[in-house]
């Protein structure tokens, strides 16, 4: 599977990369994992389908709310894993 990326998040992307190049050990910790847990969501995200239940709450906001099954970046990491 190819990700493709706006003009927009290419950019940040590019915006990552410099400050993973030029940052400090920690902050390049920081740095990568945000940018993998967002992009981890946003993969597990598209795999989903997106359903509404009875009550009319969306499933996925449920699932990725703090706290949620899936709102830690452990969780997700252990879902794909």
């Amino acid at each position: 599977m190819w990700i493709t990326l706006s003009q927009t998040e290419t950019r940040t992307f590019f915006d990552i990369i410099r400050e993973i190049e030029g940052g400090s050990p920690r902050a390049v910790a920081v740095v990568a994992a945000a940018f993998v847990e967002e992009h981890l969501t946003k993969l597990i995200r598209w795999r989903l389908i997106k359903e509404k239940i009875k009550s009319d709450v969306d499933l996925q906001k449920q699932i990725f709310r703090p706290g949620g099954p899936l709102g830690d970046f452990g969780n997700k990491i252990s879902l794909v894993s």
